[in-house]
């Protein structure tokens, strides 16, 4: 998978459409808010199988067997997305990230310096720092 000529324009628009769009799971969960990123960046949907089978969050973490670190993990490699490393980790990335609710994924704005994610009233920003930011993963 490759980012496709253009992909700031991509990402730039995807999160500004985003801003304001409240956390909901099945539409715009943190899992698939980064899918969504990523096929905006690269043309390739990872969460294709996963679109339409659920709307609660247990029917989220019964689908992903409660581990979103392993699981997204194994789908994003499967996908050709390598872990990178917090330091070599840049715009359009993605990172899991310890959120005040526990591990979640989003992906790194356009400054290279937060990590963009849904939350109850839209995008929440977190620091791209150690403290934060746990694994990352390279897009294309």
């Amino acid at each position: 998978m490759e980012r496709r000529d253009g992909w700031e324009h991509w990402l730039a628009e995807f999160l500004f459409k985003r801003k304001d769009t409240p956390f909901e799971y099945g539409t715009n969960d943190c899992c698939l808010f980064v899918c969504d990123a990523v096929e905006r960046m690269t043309g390739v949907d990872p969460a294709v199988d996963y679109r339409g089978k659920y709307s609660t969050k247990r029917e989220a973490f019964d689908l992903i067997d409660w581990d979103i670190e392993g699981h997204m993990g194994d789908l994003f490699k499967t996908y050709g997305m390598t872990e990178n490393g917090i330091n070599h980790a840049g715009r359009g990335d993605v990172a899991l990230v310890n959120g005040p609710m526990g591990d979640a994924l989003g992906v790194i704005d356009m400054t290279g310096e937060r990590v963009a994610l849904p939350a109850k009233t839209g995008l929440m920003f977190f620091p791209k720092d150690k403290d934060t930011v746990k694994k990352t993963w390279r897009v294309g």
